[in-house]
């Protein structure tokens, strides 16, 4: 379709580096680019990018623009005056989960287990110390059997290696790898006592009502319980740092209700009501950023070696 057609085309970006290709793309296309960068791990940028950031941030074109998201791209470039672009929003999910039969083949823990669920991706950095607080907490209770469920994987298989290397020193831990799932069965959620998630992740189990400690992904401590003394899935405000394994045994022990019930509110359309409304604060008047010179031939040779490097490296080390 020709895109005179159309009355507005708008790319979205997720990733910084992609931002680019969504900068070009746009360009060709006639279209608004929008940047919304969901990594937690920032990579760094040289000077050129940084321009190009703050161009996309200034035309009201960087839509996850808190203050701490702006910091983790900006680095020690961030400028105060930034915070004049600053725009929040809270993204929704309304089809993560499905209330559908389970795989016969995949074995769930039984109820006479205490349940631990994890969601997510499991290179993620805070899944390190997920597992050490809860195989520390297993240590100190050998008297309680406890399942592991993670919802998700990494992607050479190096970190499941690593937790069933670690989980077969502990009789009472038994871990089940559910791999990646879309959407995942409500059965495999509601099998867990407590979830231990990080961002969007951690609304999955809440609205099942599991109780769900939300990490903190800069500083891989509890944030808290979610809906119980934070309402926060990424980052703290003024909540105390908290081990993971502190709360795990407040849940076990029951010290600490945690109530929520199914909510399906996600499917309604008023959610996006916020992101039109940012849209409208950006013009359509088809000028981009010269993406072409921000890197230059020696820096792009440079990159291109290291990542093919890498992808040698990887396998051996593997």
């Amino acid at each position: 379709m020709d895109s005179c057609e159309l009355e507005e085309i708008v790319i979205e970006s997720h990733l910084c580096i992609l931002s680019l290709w969504g900068e070009a793309l746009a360009e060709a296309m006639k279209a608004k680019h929008i940047v919304n960068f969901l990594e937690e791990d920032v990579p760094s940028f040289n000077k050129n990018a940084i321009s190009f950031f703050e161009y996309k941030l200034k035309r009201w074109e960087c839509l996850n623009a808190s203050e701490q998201s702006l910091r983790r791209l900006f680095k020690e470039d961030y400028k105060e005056e930034y915070n004049s672009y600053n725009h929040v929003t809270t993204f929704y999910c309304s089809n993560v989960m499905e209330d559908s039969p389970v795989d016969p083949k995949i074995v769930l823990p039984d109820s006479n287990s205490f349940n631990i669920l994890s969601i997510g991706r499991l290179n993620k950095p805070y899944i390190k110390t997920v597992i050490s607080e809860v195989f520390d907490f297993a240590e100190k209770n050998k008297d309680i059997n406890i399942a592991l469920v993670f919802v998700g994987a990494s992607p050479d298989g190096s970190v499941e290696i690593d937790i069933l290397a670690k989980s077969s020193i502990l009789s009472n831990v038994k871990v089940y790898f559910m791999g990646y799932m879309y959407p995942i069965p409500l059965k495999i959620i509601k099998c867990a006592d407590i979830a231990i998630c990080s961002s969007n992740s951690v609304l999955v189990p809440f609205e099942c009502g599991i109780p769900t400690i939300s990490v903190d992904a800069n500083d891989y401590y509890a944030i808290g319980i979610y809906g119980v003394n934070t309402n926060n899935t990424v980052f703290r405000n003024d909540e105390p740092m908290i081990p993971i394994g502190h709360y795990v045994k407040q849940l076990y022990n029951g010290e600490i209700t945690s109530k929520s019930s199914f909510q399906n509110a996600n499917n309604d359309a008023d959610s996006f009501n916020d992101q039109i409304k940012f849209l409208h604060k950006s013009q359509i008047d088809y000028n981009y950023y010269n993406i072409y010179d921000i890197y230059s031939y020696p820096e792009i040779i440079v990159c291109v070696i290291k990542r093919l490097v890498s992808y040698i490296i990887k396998p051996i080390k593997s």
